[in-house]
């Protein structure tokens, strides 16, 4: 994904349990946890993810795009995107409130969700993006997260159909010899009136392999 517009314990007792150990007094051998919180989510290795803990999340979808195979989510504790498929049709839109049911995934550079099921609860503002600095999104802390940056426009294009034909355009912002890309619609008399401004966005910060 490219920038828009980034339990020891149970981990450890999961290891310890062996193949063929009998239940003590009858018991079933404990279900895997259910992850209610972005923030259980976000301190996983890629390894622990991969175990594909269950997920049952409420919060506020941050960006949905099923055609580029993605969406965000974010409660009061940090954010995470989910896979979703181009066929997949979700009712939902940026600043919906939602239950979100799911199972943890090992993404590209940090855990993500997959096979979502999410239901729509309510409509709602979207969380102030938290300010950085250009330099700051390159280290995966706001992987995912609601970000608001300031640069100056280097370069405005229409995306070229990149995220499924929607009329979005893919602008490169820039600060000294920093460059971070985002896809935005157009703007009030285009983006090309932009170049060598500097703006303030905000946006959703996600990374590519």
């Amino acid at each position: 994904m490219r920038p828009c517009s980034q339990d020891a314990c149970a981990g450890l007792l999961l290891g310890l349990i062996l193949t063929g150990v009998a239940p003590v007094n009858g018991a079933e051998p404990s279900a895997q946890p259910v992850l209610t919180r972005v923030e259980q989510i976000r301190t996983l290795s890629l390894a622990e993810a991969a175990k594909g803990y269950p997920v049952h999340l409420k919060g506020v979808i941050t960006y949905i795009l099923p055609q580029a195979y993605m969406g965000f989510f974010a409660d009061r504790t940090g954010g995470v995107y989910f896979l979703v498929q181009p066929t997949d049709r979700f009712n939902v839109v940026s600043g919906d409130e939602v239950e979100l049911d799911s199972k943890v995934a090992a993404g590209i550079s940090s855990p993500a969700l997959a096979e979502p099921r999410i239901q729509k609860l309510d409509h709602t503002q979207l969380p102030p993006g938290a300010p950085v600095e250009m330099q700051q999104l390159a280290g995966g802390t706001f992987d995912a997260q609601r970000v608001e940056i300031e640069a100056v426009v280097r370069s405005a294009d229409p995306d070229g159909g990149q995220f499924g034909g929607l009329n979005l355009y893919s602008i490169r912002l820039g600060v000294g010899d920093r460059v971070v890309r985002f896809h935005a619609p157009n703007v009030p008399g285009g983006w090309n009136r932009l170049i060598d401004s500097t703006v303030r966005v905000s946006g959703v910060l996600g990374s590519s392999a």
